[in-house]
């Protein structure tokens, strides 16, 4: 994992979303424990993140900076090419968002591959 430039919490779905400067963003869902587990030892209240998903920005350059509008449910990705890239977060259904990032990974990578076959 690399660096990470700035983060972002949307707390009516559970997630923290961070920015990285590998041009990645990457999704967490945190989970708060309500009861103690006696084989990981861990104690009520602790915080844990849980990997839930990961995927490049539209633009070849970094993301500096990551801004949630609870107004109008967007996150805003201000990047280093002074681009915006701006994703509407379905907080009604808190899966769709990330369908979307996987669908739209799988895409790219998809068209990467089909690229590299045609060279």
């Amino acid at each position: 994992m690399s660096k990470v430039n700035d983060f972002c919490m949307i707390g009516e779905l559970g997630l923290l979303i961070t920015a990285s400067t590998d041009k990645t963003l990457r999704i967490f869902k945190v989970q708060v424990r309500d009861e103690e587990d006696a084989s990981t030892q861990a104690e009520v209240g602790q915080v844990s993140l849980v990997s839930v998903a990961n995927f490049s920005c539209d633009s070849n350059h970094r993301a500096l900076q990551l801004s949630y509008e609870r107004k109008r449910n967007l996150l805003l990705v201000l990047n280093s090419d002074n681009t915006i890239e701006v994703f509407k977060v379905n907080v009604d259904k808190p899966e769709a968002m990330l369908k979307k990032l996987v669908r739209q990974e799988k895409k790219k990578a998809a068209k990467r591959t089909h690229g590299e076959m045609e060279e």
